[in-house]
């Protein structure tokens, strides 16, 4: 039981936050620069490239530290926040 719970299930909720938190980041970055006028796949390429250096650090941040539970509530906060305006702005652009 330890094992689980000293080990393994901070590695799964960092990795489980870091990809809400960086696929919110996704959605609202592309939304949005889809919206000022830049190429759907344009947008979408760089925030990638953007979103996988972002991931790594966010998960190494999420990992590290000490208030863990704190840490990964932020994280999944902040991914469903970022989705959350992302499809509202798709919904003002395709209407």
């Amino acid at each position: 039981m330890s094992l689980l719970r000293d080990y393994i299930f901070p590695v799964v909720y960092a990795l489980v936050g870091c990809y809400c938190a960086t696929w919110g980041l996704a959605t609202f970055s592309i939304a949005a620069l889809t919206y000022l006028g830049v190429d759907f796949h344009t947008a979408e390429i760089a925030v990638f490239i953007v979103a996988f250096i972002f991931s790594l650090i966010l998960f190494l941040w999420a990992f590290s530290r000490e208030t863990f539970w704190l840490t990964n509530t932020a994280t999944y906060i902040a991914g469903a926040l970022l989705t959350g305006i992302g499809l509202w702005l798709q919904t003002i652009i395709l209407n």
